[in-house]
């Protein structure tokens, strides 16, 4: 009985998440476009297709358990980075044939994975090829998965106190490190879908959840704002 309720749970959750992926791309396609019909402003409340999907993967990503670092990091780097590569090459190769960028060093950007590297920090953006801009999203990703190795090899105990002692850090670390041109406020969204996984069979207090609501609200402000 147990067993047929886990399942039951499961398909649910698997098709909330797709319907929640669906809505975020038209989100990202709609922030994306807003430009080009003369409605900026709107791009920016669209733009949080980028934050759902960020909480989904964290959601997602706190339901497996890590038993080798290695083998975790080498599974998520194949699964997203080989793609990438690929297209990167084909780009690469256009590129130089159009003369639109003459070299193949960016290609070992996208292999080290550091191509979103000027949207956490403002002092050095990689060389990249055109039309690649988009990928800076893979670069924040690939971050929070060895944060997520770090905090198993912590041994953390996902108590609610330690959940919202952790949010509460990267909420504290994401208002300070602007001002010095360095950009964290996406992990502290992948880091709250990573903790509310966590409690997803538990109970979490009326006070928990407000908390962490007035962090997301806050945090996507600062986003906003910066």
């Amino acid at each position: 009985r147990g067993v047929i309720l886990k399942q039951a749970l499961t398909r649910k959750t698997d098709s909330s998440v797709v319907i929640i992926r669906i809505m975020a791309t038209v989100f990202i396609l709609g922030c994306h476009i807003a430009p080009f019909v003369n409605i900026p402003f709107i791009s920016q409340f669209l733009n949080v297709g980028v934050q759902i999907f960020l909480m989904i993967s964290g959601y997602l990503c706190a339901m497996k358990e890590i038993d080798s670092g290695l083998k975790w990091i080498y599974n998520r780097y194949i699964r997203i980075f080989i793609p990438i590569i690929i297209f990167v090459l084909f780009l690469a190769i256009y590129s130089n044939c159009a003369n639109i960028y003459n070299g193949f060093l960016p290609i070992l950007v996208y292999v080290f994975g550091i191509q979103g590297i000027g949207f956490l920090e403002g002092y050095y953006v990689p060389p990249r090829y055109l039309g690649t801009d988009h990928l800076w999203f893979i670069t924040v990703l690939f971050i929070c998965y060895l944060l997520v190795l770090l905090i198993s090899k912590l041994k953390v105990k996902f108590t609610e106190k330690n959940s919202l002692m952790f949010l509460g850090i990267f909420f504290v670390v994401s208002l300070l490190t602007p001002f010095v041109k360095i950009y964290t406020s996406y992990f502290i969204i992948f880091f709250a879908g990573y903790f509310f996984c966590k409690f997803y069979e538990k109970r979490f207090s009326l006070k928990a959840y407000i908390i962490t609501s007035i962090l997301m609200v806050a945090i996507i402000i600062l986003r906003l704002l910066s």
